[in-house]
């Protein structure tokens, strides 16, 4: 369904389910939501995208008791291959791009308070499919698989030890997002 301004602007919600077992163990799934933008380069299948999402979940700890939280902010951007169908309302796509991410950890002592932030690099990979509806409005289903390696991290509390020892943050994605094709 390419026109010559193609451009989807939406936002996703996804169910974040990470494949890190000490980060899994403490902080479990979420939801993870944000914006994407989505433009078509040079009037071809190939369209270039760019999100930012944002999961904030409680967790509960592995040893002594206290509730430490954790927020994850990633930035991707990348490209996207668009496959239109038979029916011209329908186009899969698949799409792979790098990602940054933001990550604070709140240990949750209180008469400790070891906060902990960090930056990581990555990648994602995508696939969905836009379902193009009357008047511009879009829904795309989407699963992804974010991998996201943090800078090391030393002197936190054993589980934040534990979940950085081996830095990786990532996993699963399953979602819909709806926006507005321009």
């Amino acid at each position: 369904m390419a026109r010559a301004s193609d451009v989807i602007l939406e936002f996703k919600a996804a169910y974040f389910l990470p494949t890190h077992r000490v980060f899994k163990d403490v902080f479990g799934s979420g939801a993870l939501c944000g914006p994407e933008l989505t433009f078509q380069l040079c009037k071809s299948k190939w369209h270039g995208f760019v999100s930012l999402d944002y999961l904030k979940n409680n967790g509960c700890s592995l040893g002594i008791g206290d509730k430490p939280t954790v927020q994850l902010l990633p930035l991707g951007f990348g490209l996207k291959y668009l496959f239109p169908t038979e029916t011209k309302c329908v186009d899969v796509y698949v799409g792979l791009g790098l990602q940054s991410m933001f990550m604070r950890i709140e240990d949750g002592i209180p008469f400790i308070g070891q906060n902990m932030s960090q930056w990581g690099f990555g990648g994602i990979a995508k696939t969905g499919l836009f379902w193009f509806l009357p008047k511009n409005i879009v829904i795309d289903f989407f699963a992804a698989y974010s991998f996201v390696h943090m800078f090391h991290a030393t002197d936190y509390s054993s589980y934040m030890n534990d979940i950085f020892l081996d830095p990786r943050v990532g996993g699963a994605l399953f979602g819909i997002g709806l926006g507005y094709h321009f």
